[in-house]
């Protein structure tokens, strides 16, 4: 059943924020909807499902509240690299996938945990599955395969798919660990720590999908 809400109000915006901080800490599956309304500061605990129809509505709405900054700094990405001419460069169309996602590090503490709630989404079948429903982009992330797939035309094609599905996990992970790591030492990473860090992800994870193939 998808979200009923059009528009974030505060309410939603409270629901939203709440679910996510609870999912992410406690778990999709140990979270109900009425810890979540208390979390909220609602006194109807059924607000969830009134106002996004139930568990899947309110997963959708958290998703679509925060992909939409990822995905209006992607295509800024995208779009620069089209404009210098960088769609031949593995490294330049890997940070497109990267940099919008490992950015959210820079956010105060106490602003998101979607950072940690993902990697639980993409455990899950149904949940991966409504990552992909909701992440929209179809077109950039489809020109940005076939880039992609371009620059690793000698990779055999099997292998190049299976390489690309770890890929984007591996991203999800690495970035989730480095969310962890700050919120244990309860600190920011600085934009030139996170430049660092990011560089590196970037640079293993070319090395990853454009390696030789070790004969089976």
């Amino acid at each position: 059943m998808n979200a009923p809400v059009t528009a974030i109000t505060d309410t939603t915006k409270q629901l939203i924020l709440a679910a996510e901080r609870l999912y992410a800490c406690e778990g999709l599956d140990v979270v109900s909807a009425r810890q979540i309304a208390e979390a909220a500061g609602q006194k109807n605990i059924s607000s969830v499902k009134y106002h996004f129809g139930g568990k899947e509505g309110l997963l959708r709405a958290i998703l679509g509240y925060r992909l939409k900054t990822i995905q209006q700094n992607r295509q800024v990405i995208f779009n620069d690299l089209l404009a210098e001419g960088r769609e031949t460069d593995l490294r330049s169309l890997v940070e497109v996938l990267v940099k919008p996602y490992s950015d959210l590090l820079l956010v105060p503490l106490d602003e998101h945990y979607y950072l940690q709630l993902i990697p639980q989404l993409y455990a899950q079948p149904v949940t991966r599955q409504l990552v992909r429903e909701v992440s929209g982009q179809v077109g950039l992330m489809q020109a940005l395969g076939q880039y992609i797939r371009q620059c690793l035309a000698d990779v055999p094609s099997p292998l190049l798919e299976e390489r690309m599905a770890m890929m984007a996990i591996q991203i999800i992970q690495v970035v989730a660990n480095w969310d962890n790591e700050r919120r244990e030492n309860e600190q920011l990473m600085t934009e030139k720590q996170l430049a660092a860090k990011t560089s590196i992800l970037i640079d293993f994870i070319v090395a990853g999908v454009s390696g030789s193939a070790m004969d089976s």
